[in-house]
Order: C-alpha cells, then sequence, then structure tokens
C-alpha cells in the first residue's frame, strides 16, 4: 500500500490526550501490518512542508482540530484532487460561529469525512454522502506500563481506601458556557461525602495542579493528582470505576478503554454514550450518586466488544485503491 499520507499529532509533542493516543496507535498498527505510509506532524512541521507532503502521496488522513488548518488542507487537496480523509475528533455541533462555516466547507470538500458520534454524523450526512461513522478506539499494540511511582501510588491507595476511583483530563479548559470541560471540580464535594473511596485524577499535561496552585483550590484528602505523562490504559486496569462527567464530548477514548477492559463506566449525558454506559444527568450530583452506588453492586469484567477503529480505517485505505 503506498500513497498514505497520515498528518496529525502525537503524545510526544502535544501531550497525551485521546486524539494523540488514537493516532499513535494507528500508526502502530499499520507498523504492524507492514502497511506503507508516511506521517507528519502538523504541530512542528511547517506549513510548507505539509504541502509538500500532500503533493507527493495519492490519500490524505488527516487527524486535526483547528478549523482554519483543516479547511485549509480540504480545499488544497480539493484544488490537486487528492482524496482526503478528514477524521472530526469530537462533536461537530459544538462549533461555533466562523469555526462551523469552515468545518462546514471541509465537510463538503472532502472525499471521506469520518465522525466519531452519532450526533456528528447526522449533521455530516446531511453535507457529504461519503460520511462515516467509525470508532476512535484502538487497542494498545505495543507494551504500556506504569513506572515504579505510580505502581507505589495505586498499591498503598488500595490498602487505604475500599474502591479507586479514576477521571481523565487532557488539559483545564472551559467549554463556551463557562463550565469545566473534564468536570473534576465537580467531583470534590461529592469525594468529600466518600471517604472510604479514592479518586485518582489522571492529568498527564499538569493543567490542572497549575490550576488549582494559581487558584489556592485545595483537594479533598481522598483526591490525588497524577501530573505527569502516564499511560490512562494501564492505569484503568487498577481501579474499580471509571468517571467521564464531562460538559461536552467526542467518542471518548477512555471509556473506550474502561468499557475494554471491563471496568464500570459512569459519564454525563451530554452525546450519545457507548452500550454498556452507566448515565447520569450532567450536573446532577445526586443523580451522579446514585449512579455511583449502582456502579458497585456491578459485575467486575464485563467486557465490552468494542468495534477496533483501526481495522475500520485499514478496510477504508483498501477502499481508495492504495494497494
Amino acid at each position: 500500500m503506498q500513497g498514505l499520507l497520515i498528518i496529525g499529532s502525537l503524545p510526544e509533542t502535544s501531550g497525551i490526550g485521546g486524539v494523540t493516543i488514537h493516532v499513535s496507535r494507528l500508526l502502530e498498527l499499520l507498523d504492524e501490518r507492514k502497511i506503507m505510509y508516511s506521517f507528519i506532524d502538523y504541530r512542528t512541521a511547517s506549513i510548507f512542508s505539509i504541502l509538500k507532503s500532500i503533493l507527493r502521496n495519492k490519500v490524505i488522513h488527516l487527524h486535526a482540530t483547528n478549523s482554519y488548518f483543516k479547511f485549509l488542507c480540504a480545499l488544497y487537496c480539493y484544488i490537486f484532487r487528492k482524496k482526503i480523509i478528514l477524521t472530526f475528533h469530537g462533536n461537530v455541533r459544538s462549533y461555533k460561529g466562523f469555526d462551523m462555516l469552515l468545518n462546514q466547507f471541509a465537510i463538503r470538500m472532502a472525499s471521506v469525512p469520518i465522525f466519531i458520534n452519532n450526533n456528528s454524523m447526522t449533521l455530516g450526512q446531511k453535507m457529504n454522502k461519503n460520511s462515516k461513522l467509525f470508532s476512535a478506539f484502538i487497542p494498545p499494540y505495543k507494551t504500556e506500563v506504569l513506572d515504579k511511582e505510580l505502581l507505589t501510588l495505586v498499591h498503598d491507595m488500595k490498602n487505604e481506601y475500599k474502591y479507586l476511583f479514576s477521571v481523565n483530563a487532557f488539559n483545564y479548559a472551559l467549554d463556551d458556557n463557562g463550565n469545566e470541560i473534564y468536570g473534576i471540580e465537580f467531583l470534590f464535594p461529592i469525594f468529600k461525602q466518600y471517604s472510604e473511596y479514592v479518586l485518582l485524577v489522571s492529568d498527564p499535561s499538569g493543567g490542572y495542579r497549575e490550576h488549582f496552585s494559581k487558584n489556592h483550590i485545595s483537594l479533598p484528602s481522598n483526591v490525588k493528582l497524577i501530573s505527569k505523562p502516564h499511560p490512562l490504559y494501564q492505569l484503568l486496569k487498577q481501579v474499580d470505576v471509571f468517571l467521564r462527567p464531562t460538559s461536552t464530548d467526542g467518542d471518548s477514548l477512555s471509556v473506550k478503554e474502561a468499557l475494554f477492559l471491563g471496568i464500570p463506566v459512569i459519564c454525563s449525558d451530554v452525546v450519545d454514550r457507548p452500550l454498556g454506559v452507566i448515565v447520569y444527568h450532567m450536573g446532577d450530583e445526586d443523580d451522579l450518586k446514585r449512579q455511583i452506588n449502582r456502579s458497585l453492586s456491578l459485575n467486575r469484567k464485563n467486557h465490552i466488544q468494542l468495534q477496533n477503529g483501526g481495522e475500520q480505517l485499514i478496510e477504508l485505505y483498501k477502499s481508495l485503491n492504495l494497494s
């Protein structure tokens, strides 16, 4: 297979997040299957080198969140008759104003727009009949391990507390309504009431530690920040329940990973959630507490069969006559 260019970013250059992990695992899968491709990190490459690379390839697969960059790449491929696959990581309807207009143009010009939730897919189908709904989940193909310090922390928490909960955040950020996107602070009063439970906050960028320090916010004693890069997949293997109290979302990779591992998952109801997720009404503290109690009564390791988004992409690449 030749002529495939993947444009995205990796954890090493952009931090650990759902999109960078997705791209990293996609490349691992392609390497394992010995599928030929080129990769360019748009965070570190110049726009000129990116455009030059596009001209040298037949099919372009873009993973980017910046609306201007998506539009530019889609337009460039449209002009030079390149096939471009655009993966929209997140909820397309969350874009507003000019950003939304740019995304609409990009969707219309794309050879294949890929969406990762039903809400976005419904919108995409109205603009491009080639739209596809794919899973964002790609299981790890390389061995990932927790370092000794984290393993010690988890061991100590298991000895001290009855149940381990986990929540993750790419960075501290607010949505268009001024709500904290990842809902970490929303959990504080709840865990103050559950002194026998501990909450491990996956904060690989260190954004939350900086936010709490800058604003002099005290954490409950049973909330522990992990503010350095680490493989969330391996951390999830150690916990009893995974929480996703977000104010907006796409097709969260961390949710899929927890389901894949058979861990109970509790999510806000802001988007369609996968089969097997326990849903609570966003912002409703009492409802979340009810669902927490419910989750602890569930059978552990009830693995959910998930579609491998990497396999879907390989089939798509083949259909575009790359081989």
